[in-house]
């Protein structure tokens, strides 16, 4: 798992532990959701910085800072 991703998800879980401590009466599928809504948005992020990234190579444009990020 790459740093990005870990430094993305790691916080959402522990927030969808927080929450889901009060609540200790229901079952804690709640953690399940958020870590995968998490998983999620992490993927979205990642995905539109490398189609950027893409793009910039395409179109010849040289974007530093995205290809930079894309890595």
């Amino acid at each position: 798992m790459n740093r990005r991703f870990a430094a993305l998800i790691v916080p959402a879980l522990m927030a969808s532990v927080f929450v889901s401590a009060p609540a200790i009466a229901k079952p804690v599928p709640v953690a399940k959701v958020s870590a995968v809504s998490a998983k999620h948005e992490a993927h979205k992020a990642t995905k539109s910085v490398k189609k950027k990234a893409h793009k910039a190579k395409v179109h010849g444009k040289k974007h530093r800072k995205v290809a930079r990020a894309a890595k």
